[in-house]
């Protein structure tokens, strides 16, 4: 098979092959084929490439009568986009798919933003809890990985206020070539 030889072919037709879909309007076969994609990028690490595709299904699906995998497809975009570190874009996902209809009111919708807030705040051991609830747990295996391995950054300590001006400041560091200022 051409998918575990040479995937990064496999995504080329993959992607190819929705393109002669959405041609023929069937957005369900487009969905099927971008998926496929999606799931090989995101087992060769090529995560800002799965986002864009994972995206594109989700815009496949939403526009059929029966979404289908909607929902776990959001809960799939908002952990590849944590996973790359960028809690803007996960938050972006999950913000810009509440406009599905009951996808507000989903099983996914609670958890995903819990899995949110806690990855704001830094907290790894409340987004392993989440994660190893049967919802992320039972999802497909390429989305389920990510939830497994997904660490949270830890937050930086607190700046603390200067005295005189009531601004935070940044304490600096005996390495800080630039600590005394540019000049």
């Amino acid at each position: 098979m051409l998918e575990q030889s040479l995937p990064e072919r496999a995504v080329e037709f993959y992607l190819k092959a929705c393109d002669v879909c959405e041609a023929e309007d069937r957005p369900h076969q487009c969905a099927e084929m971008v998926g496929k994609a999606a799931r090989l990028l995101i087992r060769t690490k090529r995560l800002e490439e799965a986002a864009v595709a994972v995206q594109r299904e989700i815009n496949y699906y939403g526009q059929i009568e029966n979404p289908g995998p909607l929902n776990k497809l959001v809960m799939g975009l908002v952990l590849i986009q944590l996973t790359r570190g960028d809690y803007v874009a996960a938050d972006q996902a999950y913000r810009g798919s509440l406009h599905f209809p009951g996808f507000a009111a989903s099983d996914e919708a609670g958890p995903i933003e819990r899995l949110l807030d806690a990855y704001d705040q830094g907290d790894q051991q409340a987004a392993d809890q989440i994660t190893k609830s049967p919802l992320f747990r039972f999802m497909e295996n390429d989305f389920t990985k990510l939830a497994r391995d997904l660490q949270v950054p830890i937050q930086e300590e607190p700046r603390q206020k200067d005295p005189d001006s009531g601004a935070q400041q940044e304490e600096s560091t005996p390495d800080d070539p630039y600590a005394e200022g540019l000049l």
